[in-house]
């Protein structure tokens, strides 16, 4: 049995570094990723994915998208991400 529930808003974030210095960016985008690495998705909100949106220059961005790996399955997500 499979339960779908309506939609929830996405959890989206973004977050401006083009005032920072160069080492300010890379540490501060390190201790984003470690923070997201230990970030629980809460399954019954629904939530399975979350993204952050960081601009490090004018035109550089980093994307960090995570997944729950329920929706990463061999149906779902074909092919290899690395």
């Amino acid at each position: 049995m499979q339960v779908v529930l309506s939609a929830r808003p996405l959890d989206w974030t973004e977050i401006d570094l083009r005032n920072a210095t160069d080492s300010e960016r890379q540490e501060y985008l390190s201790q984003t990723i470690e923070a997201d690495r230990a970030r629980n998705f809460e399954l019954a909100a629904g939530q399975l994915l979350r993204v952050t949106l960081i601009r490090l220059r004018d035109d550089e961005w980093h994307m960090l998208w995570s997944t729950h790996h329920l929706l990463i399955d061999g149906w779902s997500w074909a092919g290899d991400l690395q």
